[in-house]
């Protein structure tokens, strides 16, 4: 994997969390989830971007 591949994964996974932090602190819910669920959120965005971006 490419050191570019993990610069956009890593990046969209952390923005994810920060997000998801965000809306756990406004919506009530546990923190965890938000981490957890950004986390997850941001690491499967991340990947699309780079499968994007190879496919072509």
């Amino acid at each position: 994997m490419k050191k570019v591949n993990e610069y956009v994964i890593s990046t969209a996974a952390s923005l994810g969390v920060m997000i998801g932090i965000v809306f756990a602190i406004f919506l009530d819910f546990p923190v965890e989830y938000g981490i957890s669920l950004g986390l997850l959120n941001g690491i499967v965005l991340g990947s699309l971007i780079v499968y994007k971006n190879n496919k072509n």
